[in-house]
């Protein structure tokens, strides 16, 4: 797989040997397998903080991606890696870095997998917390459509646009090998999807729009009444919600 001796520590964790090969030949610190990834990609993706603090001190690139546009930021926080997480941002990591593939930012992978602590220590560094991936779809976005209360809840309180719309990508349940998308959809409407009163109550709080129709005609009182969801049609209709309002 094009491994040096150095990415071959690193993956087998073993503190000692990186640091004696580091210093031994600090000029191959970057380099990558045939995959793209480095030495550091490797231990932020497993969480070797020490190791990430050995190879940072030795000159390795905090920001070097693999080959989908990956840094060791964006693994560290896709694998819930706190300590290496701050440990990067504290070396200048850029935390807005974009990914080539979707136009994630580290910040909506946290967001969308309910990463609490994460999420708070990238917007402690000053991220965008409005940012979108390439289907438009905001960090608040993410997080409103897994239900996830207390990421929501940072992200209102950091200035996220309740209003945002979205196209957000989903498995089609049916035919697992397909996938669908949700066009024109607000963090409400995906919270109302998922039947995520918590999150609906507290996005009406900060009050949305909560007659905007998705590409089918359908707000999110339509489609809490079509799911059965008499709580949050309740909710709804005590924010405004139209009740006579048709899709198309």
């Amino acid at each position: 797989n094009g491994e040096s001796l150095l990415i071959v520590a690193v993956r087998a964790g073993s503190t000692s040997v990186v640091k004696q090969l580091a210093q031994l030949d600090p000029e191959s610190i970057d380099e990558t397998d045939n995959e793209g990834w480095s030495s550091l990609l490797n231990a932020a993706h497993a969480g070797h903080v020490d190791i990430v603090r050995l190879l940072i001190e030795n000159g390795a690139a905090v920001d070097q991606p693999d080959l989908m546009g990956w840094s060791p930021l964006m693994w560290a926080v896709y694998k819930n890696h706190y300590d290496v997480v701050d440990l990067l941002l504290s070396n200048k990591a850029h935390v807005n870095l974009i990914d080539e593939e979707d136009g994630l930012t580290p910040l909506i992978v946290a967001s969308g997998r309910g990463f609490v602590q994460i999420v708070e220590r990238l917007i402690e560094a000053d991220c965008q917390v409005n940012a979108c991936d390439k289907f438009g779809s905001t960090a608040l976005i993410w997080a409103a459509r897994k239900g996830h209360l207390p990421v929501v809840q940072l992200l209102l309180n950091s200035g996220a646009e309740v209003d945002a719309v979205g196209m957000v990508c989903f498995q089609n349940g049916v035919a697992p090998n397909l996938f669908m998308f949700q066009y024109s959809s607000t963090a409400l409407m995906l919270a109302t999807r998922g039947n995520y009163l918590q999150v609906v109550d507290l996005l009406l709080t900060r009050e949305p729009n909560v007659n905007v129709a998705d590409q089918n005609g359908l707000t999110a009182l339509g489609m809490a009444a079509r799911d059965g969801y008499a709580d949050i049609c309740e909710s709804l209709i005590n924010s405004g919600a139209f009740v006579n309002q048709c899709d198309r």
